[in-house]
């Protein structure tokens, strides 16, 4: 959030930009403070070309001391770096903002520390993730690594189907995901290494050990990536949909103007890459990349059997909803009775053709074991001849089990009066 947790409200604290003097003195200080807590502490490598930061991020694992709970080690961490307020940015408790002091660098540091208000008290914003075991702690600063990468490289990727969250890479099942995203992807690994390759780009030292130095390095480094291309930037006399250009470039444009270096990538070295005629064409497709994503994470049969079980969920959805309901007469009479068995009726039905509820005297035979799209006419003309048995067999038996209950309930009733009577005075 760039150091803003704490900026607002009535009791703000003022927690301007942090110049590399300040940002390298306030991180090593949170650092030897969270090692007293915790075995592995370490922050992310930082961008290309960052003068000024708005926070400071750490991850943290394998507590030192036994904490009673997550908000209790956010106490104890606020504790330990003398934060004077701490605010917790998960509804989990795993990430918490941390307010600590300016640090004290002399009067020749101060003047390099930029545009700030000198009669005002200054503090660091420190964003700490408690991290859940050595992978998470791995994927995750990998993931925060190196400023905007991840921001770019998720642009690139997005189109060939994969999506990299805080949890890892996966895979999204295309006709699952504009309807649930969340249930369209597949986890295909968080490890960092296998993650690059994955992605055609180089895991070496080289360029995961320490931060590149310029943003021309790390664009030269990203274009590596096998899915990158330009030719999402070559005119097209089809992109005539201004709405929809609109809608896309929403996200993007607020992106645009929070990252400077996002904002190089997108409006000059892409560009760039259009004039000199370089990475016009694609190096590879989504079916391409899908089916290598099948034979080296193993993940071919989840696919298919989540995709199944959600186009045989969106099939009985049409038609519950617009076959069986627009079969079925609704009735125009406000009379709760003949509601109330039109409503029987409805889920009857929806039993007997959907569920393949044998208990009825009709039964509705499907060809397949899954629904497909050939079943909508077949269950029209089922629902349509069959409606008014069903109906009627559903009201029987509602009034049925309504007089079992009564039964019942008058047996229960003569039971716990001879268990009264049987009772010593």
């Amino acid at each position: 959030m760039g150091g803003k947790v704490f900026s607002s409200g009535e009791d703000r604290l003022y927690t301007p930009r942090m110049p590399k003097d300040v940002y390298r003195a306030a991180r090593t200080y949170a650092i030897a403070c969270l090692n007293g807590l915790f075995v592995c502490v370490s922050g992310p490598l930082d961008g290309p070309g960052k003068t000024t930061w708005g926070d400071i991020d750490l991850f943290v694992l394998w507590p030192k001391v036994d904490f009673i709970s997550d908000g209790d080690a956010a106490w104890q961490m606020k504790k330990a770096m003398s934060a004077v307020r701490f605010q917790h940015r998960s509804t989990d408790l795993k990430t918490c903002s941390y307010a600590i002091h300016w640090p004290d660098l002399g009067s020749d540091a101060e003047e390099q520390c930029g545009d700030f208000d000198p009669n005002r008290e200054r503090f660091c914003q420190v964003d700490v993730t408690l991290c859940t075991d050595i992978h998470d702690f791995g994927w995750k600063l990998f993931l925060a690594s190196h400023g905007d990468i991840w921001g770019i490289l998720g642009s690139i990727i997005r189109p060939f189907g994969l999506t990299a969250t805080d949890k890892g890479l996966y895979l999204r099942i295309p006709e699952i995901e504009n309807k649930d995203r969340k249930r369209s992807m597949i986890f295909l690994s968080r490890d960092p290494v296998e993650v690059l390759n994955f992605l055609g780009l180089d895991a070496t030292a080289e360029y995961w050990h320490q931060p590149f130095g310029s943003a021309e390095d790390l664009f030269e480094y990203v274009t590596r990536c096998r899915m990158f291309h330009v030719a999402d930037l070559v005119p097209s006399p089809f992109d005539d949909d201004e709405d929809e250009v609109k809608a896309a470039n929403s996200k993007e444009r607020r992106r645009l103007c929070l990252r400077p270096v996002y904002r190089q990538w997108i409006e000059d070295f892409r560009p760039s890459c259009l004039n000199k005629s370089e990475f016009l064409r694609p190096r590879t497709t989504r079916e391409r990349i899908k089916r290598e994503a099948f034979d080296q994470f193993r993940v071919g049969q989840e696919f298919f059997m989540r995709r199944l079980a959600f186009m045989n969920e969106d099939i009985e959805r049409f038609l519950w909803n617009k076959v069986i309901k627009e079969s079925v007469p609704k009735p125009t009479t406000s009379n709760q009775h003949i509601r109330f068995h039109y409503h029987l009726q409805l889920q009857a039905i929806k039993s007997v053709a959907l569920h393949n509820d044998a208990s009825y005297s009709v039964r509705f035979v499907s060809d397949t074991e899954h629904r497909r799209w050939s079943d909508v006419e077949r269950v029209r003309e089922f629902v349509v001849q069959h409606r008014e048995t069903i109906g009627r067999e559903a009201c029987i038996r509602h009034y049925q089990n309504m007089e079992k209950k009564a039964e019942k309930a008058k047996l229960d009733a003569a039971l716990e009066v001879c268990r009264r009577n049987e009772r010593p005075a």
